[in-house]
């Protein structure tokens, strides 16, 4: 598992589950046979809860940008970054292990919230990507910085 933002050789693992929505006892994800399944924050995997970096396509089904449908046309490209809506802190309750997203958005015209949700059992997996994916890039940044 890294550890750092500069570890190599090392790997990034998690599953998403909203703060208001933890794994419930039929998760299909956050353990193993052994217990909890490892969870490292890409955001920095040092730990802690650090406010992520979500890029997210509009015309694959991803959340709305604004609340105001209307204001959609504002956007001319195929991704919208979500900048200081969305904390993610790793947990181990004992018995699941998973990334805890928190919805950290202030109110104004954008979206109050990030879409992703199946049921229960699924959490956020259809945007375990999405909702990081500046931070995994950042991240792959720094580790090849870091091997020179």
């Amino acid at each position: 598992a890294c550890t750092s933002r500069d570890d190599t050789g090392c790997l990034v693992s998690y599953v998403s589950y909203r703060d208001t929505a933890p794994p419930p006892e039929n998760a299909l994800f956050g353990r193993t046979a052994a217990g909890p399944a490892l969870c490292v924050n890409p955001v920095d995997p040092a730990g802690g809860a650090h406010v992520t970096q979500p890029y997210f396509r509009l015309s694959n089904g991803g959340p709305a940008p604004f609340d105001e449908l209307e204001r959609f046309v504002e956007i001319t490209t195929p991704f919208v970054k979500y900048p200081d809506m969305v904390s993610a802190e790793c947990v181990d309750d004992g018995e699941f292990g998973y990334l805890q997203l928190t919805n950290v958005g202030v109110d104004g015209p954008r979206t109050d919230d990030v879409g992703g949700d199946l049921t229960p059992e699924w959490g956020l997996h259809l945007i375990d990507i999405n909702v990081v994916m500046g931070d995994l890039v950042d991240l792959v940044r720094s580790q090849s910085a870091a091997v020179g």
